[in-house]
């Protein structure tokens, strides 16, 4: 999943490709969102890679969204840490947070999604829809955690 997901972005987006091969490290998650009127959530799984030490990092994620909108949707999210600052905090803390705003309409061959990239404090967020129909507004916060199990 994640080699898959570096590759679609890297062929997509240069400047993702350079900061995946020339950052700090970088993160890839599969996630599934569910959003149903005023409340929404989301789990998934990925893997934190450390491109100075060639470690990688298993992990979990989950999130919570409210606003308003209606959808499922099944994405990548591919984070990128400028500095180790940035890296170290996302992997002890794991916390993110923001408001988010997006119309898809996708299916494996078909569609459109509104694919959104955001820039914090040394660290940039391409999120890729692999499938889903969802159109919502809200505001979302998403804790980022070790797998115990595989690490």
């Amino acid at each position: 999943m994640s080699a898959d997901a570096v590759s679609k972005l890297s062929e997509k987006n240069a400047t993702a490709s350079r900061e995946i091969k020339n950052g700090y490290g970088y993160a890839v998650f599969s996630n599934s969102n569910v959003t149903v009127l005023f409340v929404g959530g989301s789990g998934g799984y990925g893997v934190l890679h450390n491109n100075q030490s060639g470690e990688n990092t298993y992990m979990k994620m989950g999130g919570a969204n409210v606003g308003l909108g209606l959808g499922m949707k099944n994405i990548r999210i591919v984070f990128t840490f400028k500095t180790k600052k940035a890296f170290d905090n996302f992997k002890e803390n794991g916390w993110l947070g923001g408001a988010q705003a997006d119309a898809t309409a996708k299916s494996k061959q078909k569609g459109g999604a509104n694919d959104v990239q955001v820039d914090t404090s040394g660290t940039h967020t391409y999120v890729m829809t692999n499938e889903g129909v969802a159109l919502q507004a809200s505001i979302q916060g998403s804790k980022y955690w070790k797998d115990d199990s595989l690490n």
